[in-house]
């Protein structure tokens, strides 16, 4: 890959996921109702070190407000790598394991639920959380989500694809599940 080549690729990543929430969110293609947010979360991260407080949180940010309610409960990151590998969760090490691990410390920090969406070249695309999913199955029946894989760690992530999940449930849902529940982090 040419210099620089992969972070426009990961930019272009974020974009099509903003592009992907938005649309699922508000059914159209247009207008976007999320984008990259500045600096792809650099601001949170200089803000954070500062010990100053940010509304500024991961790779994506809501530009509307009918996607407010996702930003204020999930913290999202977005990684395209070459070398992302499943086990690396079971390993514990590695670019996968770092990328969560990375995500669920700086979600803690924001009091928001890690949602880290990940690809690997010429793969499907990803979800993990530990939001644990099966609490759907209340208000939609049973997750028709196949989980890649549940394992026991501190964090308890759960990984799905993520074109199966946002085909599969829609948006409202989720909203109206959250708020219903009245999850908190």
């Amino acid at each position: 890959m040419r210099p620089g080549g992969g972070k426009n690729k990961g930019s272009r990543f974020e974009i099509q996921i903003c592009r992907k929430l938005s649309k699922w969110i508000t059914g159209t293609e247009k207008p976007e109702i999320f984008w990259r947010s500045a600096a792809s979360g650099a601001k949170a991260t200089t803000d954070r070190k500062k010990h100053q407080k940010t509304k500024m949180h991961g790779d994506i940010m809501s530009i509307d407000p009918e996607g407010e309610w996702f930003t204020k409960f999930f913290f999202v990151e977005c990684k395209y790598y070459k070398d992302i590998r499943f086990e690396d969760m079971i390993n514990q090490t590695g670019a996968l394991y770092g990328f969560w691990t990375k995500c669920c410390k700086e979600a803690d920090e924001a009091g928001l639920v890690p949602l880290l969406i990940f690809k690997r070249n010429n793969a499907k695309i990803f979800m993990m959380t530990n939001l644990d999913l099966s609490m759907f199955e209340e208000y939609v029946g049973p997750v028709y989500l196949k989980v890649i894989f549940s394992i026991l760690q501190e964090s308890k992530p759960w990984v799905v694809d993520f074109e199966k999940f946002i085909s599969f449930y829609d948006a409202e849902t989720i909203e109206a599940t959250i708020k219903d529940i009245d999850y908190h982090v």
